[in-house]
């Protein structure tokens, strides 16, 4: 009769052991969905509350524990204490303990070992996925910036010009205001140049803010309700002068619908930028000259941009590899080969999709859709 005792009792930790083994099996895969460290932290104290059926639960991730239980004579009344680290990359980054009016077996010691490997390998895998999210966007900054780079001289023109009208009208304005006695039509004739001035003004300042925007930070990274056709006439109003200096005609065929939809604006102006910046190669290096058109449409619940060239088009044998990381056809020192695969990268986190073709009539097509908003 002892024996059958200890037999079913052993069956019964072996039974409840096994069930145990179960849900965290299933837990490993519900923590494996997780994006944030408090998300995993709540999750892991929701699942130890149910395995253990105990309240008295803290899950600490990257903070000092602080205890739930602060009332002394609860604490008094406390039989046993299990604590387990969580350990990422053999750093102690955080605990999981429990508190209960009952002692606590090996196999509880076990199952809660069990439960801290599979939460420890939830935070390395947001850890490791924020320090790629944080290297994506330092990438895109670079590329920005080195995007940037090759527009100085269109920024000086783009600037020169309304300073050299701010400069001619207010030497007109001097030579009025050097006289002695100024008439009626005098005055009229000032007012007309300070509007002059004040125009020129506003080109600089709306020049320099949608350069400043282009090269934002991650901390300007908000997504907004943007419209494509906008996006299109900023950049080619940024791109004017570079596209003039190479012989680049540019035809633009925009879609009177509006397409609306939600994302960061400096990203998809990168896209844009990045586009034109490499047909204006393509076409320079072939012809000396060559005709850029930029189309937008909306088609079912799609908005569209299509970037057609006049230049040599894309050889076959690179076309499955060109929005790959590294991968260019510019001579050493004229690409870094990120251009693309960073194009992609910014249409993939924006649920759009891009491809590449070549033209019947010669040249390359490059098609970006984006999902529009409802209305």
């Amino acid at each position: 009769s002892h024996i059958s005792r200890v037999f079913n009792k052993m069956a019964e930790s072996i039974h409840l052991f096994n069930q145990r083994l179960y849900k965290i099996s299933k837990f490993s895969i519900y923590l494996s969905k997780k994006e944030t460290l408090k998300e995993v932290a709540d999750s892991t104290k929701d699942f130890i509350k149910d395995i253990f059926h105990s309240n008295s639960v803290e899950v600490t991730i990257n903070e000092k524990i602080q205890s739930e239980w602060k009332d002394s004579e609860q604490k008094r009344e406390i039989k046993e204490i299990m604590g387990i680290p969580l350990i990422v990359n053999k750093k102690e980054i955080g605990w999981i303990r429990i508190s209960d009016f009952k002692s606590f077996t090996e196999i509880d010691l076990r199952i809660l070992q069990l439960i801290s490997l599979v939460t420890s390998a939830a935070i390395e895998r947001i850890n490791h996925q924020q320090q790629i999210d944080r290297l994506k966007e330092e990438l895109m900054h670079l590329d920005r910036l080195s995007t940037v780079g090759t527009m100085v001289g269109a920024m000086v023109h783009e600037i020169n010009n309304p300073l050299c009208v701010i400069s001619n009208n207010a030497e007109e304005m001097e030579d009025l205001l050097d006289t002695k006695s100024i008439k009626e039509e005098e005055i009229t004739e000032i007012k007309e140049y300070v509007e002059i001035i004040n125009e020129a003004v506003k080109r600089i300042a709306n020049y320099v803010d949608d350069m400043l925007r282009l090269v934002g930070r991650r901390s300007q990274a908000q997504k907004e309700i943007i419209e494509l056709n906008n996006i299109v006439r900023t950049i080619i109003s940024l791109k004017k002068v570079d596209l003039k200096r190479n012989s680049i005609l540019v035809n633009t065929e925009l879609t009177e619908n509006k397409l609306l939809i939600k994302g960061v604006k400096h990203q998809i102006e990168q896209v844009l930028l990045n586009l034109i910046n490499n047909a204006e190669y393509a076409m320079s290096k072939y012809r000396g000259k060559g005709t850029l058109t930029v189309v937008t449409k909306k088609k079912d619940d799609q908005g569209i941009i299509e970037i057609h060239d006049t230049g040599p088009g894309i050889p076959e044998d690179v076309l499955p590899s060109i929005f790959d990381s590294f991968f260019t056809t510019k001579p050493p020192g004229e690409g870094t080969g990120l251009g693309l695969a960073i194009v992609k990268n910014i249409v993939k986190e924006h649920n759009g999709t891009i491809q590449a073709m070549n033209r019947i009539d010669g040249g390359a097509t490059f098609i970006v859709s984006f999902p529009l908003l409802d209305n």
